[in-house]
């Protein structure tokens, strides 16, 4: 009798590990691999795969880049013989199994996307992965989410513009470039001779990313009005929205506070909360600028030997996507030629697979890009 259980004991425990255990021919989604590699990812130093799973795009940079700069992922694909997974959800058979494309669902508090499919052709044959390139933000997806934004920027906050005083006649107010970020709440002066601080001009009553706000103006120890360009060391920014034509605004990188905007009478405009170095309109809660968080789930959808439709488990990847947060205005490259610019792009890090790239996770300079350079580079001397 004692035998008896011990062996009905062992098949159930064998039965029960079949169960949770059993292998399976299938095809996963195993992560998303770096522009570099192909059939197998990069190991750090601890021999751990080095997968992404997750991003930064930001449509400014791609719309200089072009229509093509999208934010591309490579799904990591295997047809092998694997202990069961949950999110496995069907068996390759063992034989080689042809990828149809990808569907591509995105998840964004109040934002609704559609799903988008990315088609394509390849096999993988058994025992065997593979990684392909794929576009997850098209010329398509970035246009509705430019189109929520244009709808909902501020629409939750009163008064949310940034208001520059006018004259008796309805004009912008007089200015110079060392009185510009006073009298002008931070927007540019407009002078007939750029060359001197002193010559009186109007408030500019817009600004773009490329041109920037107010320059920042001061007297030297000597006594000497000097001034930084808008973009070097800004006490102010463009706040476009989801468009090209925005608000002064200003930052708060070294006090953490942001002055409230207030009129002459008195009366206070607009006041702001400071995140992360910049003032946005208080209450804010869809700013272009700070970016939108999207969590993309991506499939391969395929077809077996046998002509049957499947799909991989599901990979999760978190994307934010924004506008000029990863756009920068040091002008590192307004003295290099075109040929020395693309030599510098080639050597540096994120951009050698594909220039379509550049919207993607990395900090870019202005000086990339033609349309944004014309205006910085001006700032700088290239002698």
């Amino acid at each position: 009798m004692k035998r008896c259980l011990i062996g009905l004991a062992i098949l159930i425990l064998l039965s029960s590990m079949g169960c949770e255990a059993q292998d399976n021919n299938g095809l996963f989604y195993m992560g998303n691999l770096h522009c570099s590699q192909e059939t197998l990812p990069a190991l750090d130093a601890a021999n751990e795969a080095k997968l992404a799973s997750d991003g930064v795009y930001d449509l400014e940079v791609a719309k200089y880049v072009g229509v093509n700069a999208g934010y591309f992922v490579r799904p990591w694909l295997a047809n092998k013989r694997v202990s069961s997974q949950k999110d496995a959800l069907s068996r390759g058979e063992g034989n080689t199994i042809r990828i149809k494309g990808f569907e591509v669902k995105y998840e964004a508090l109040g934002l609704e996307i559609e799903t988008l499919f990315v088609p394509q052709s390849f096999a993988i044959d058994p025992e065997s992965s593979y990684g392909q390139k794929i576009d997850i933000m098209p010329l398509s997806i970035r246009n509705q989410i430019l189109e929520y934004w244009a709808k909902n920027a501020y629409a939750d906050v009163d008064n949310a513009r940034t208001y520059f005083h006018v004259d008796a006649n309805g004009g912008t107010a007089d200015c110079t470039e060392y009185t510009a970020a006073d009298d002008c709440n931070g927007y540019a002066c407009v002078v007939n001779n750029p060359e001197s601080v002193d010559d009186a001009g109007k408030c500019m009553p817009m600004c773009t990313v490329e041109t920037g706000c107010a320059s920042n103006c001061f007297v030297d120890s000597d006594g000497k009005h000097q001034c930084y360009g808008p973009h070097a060391l800004p006490e102010n920014w463009c706040d476009t929205g989801a468009g090209d034509i925005g608000f002064c605004r200003p930052t708060c990188w070294d006090t953490g506070y942001c002055p409230p905007v207030t009129l002459p009478d008195g009366t206070v405009a607009l006041e702001y909360d400071c995140v992360d170095g910049y003032c946005y309109p208080k209450g804010t809660q869809v700013n272009p600028h700070k970016g939108e968080n999207l969590i993309v789930t991506i499939k391969a959808i395929a077809e077996s030997s046998n002509g049957d439709d499947f799909t991989s488990n599901s990979y999760i990847f978190n994307l934010r996507v924004c506008k000029g947060c990863l756009l920068s205005f040091d002008g590192s490259e307004c003295c290099l030629d075109t040929q020395q610019l693309m030599e510098y792009l080639e050597e540096s890090q994120g951009f050698e697979c594909n220039f379509d790239d550049l919207a993607q996770d990395y900090q870019v300079d202005c000086s990339w890009f033609t349309d944004c350079a014309k205006y910085l580079c001006d700032e700088f001397s290239c002698n």
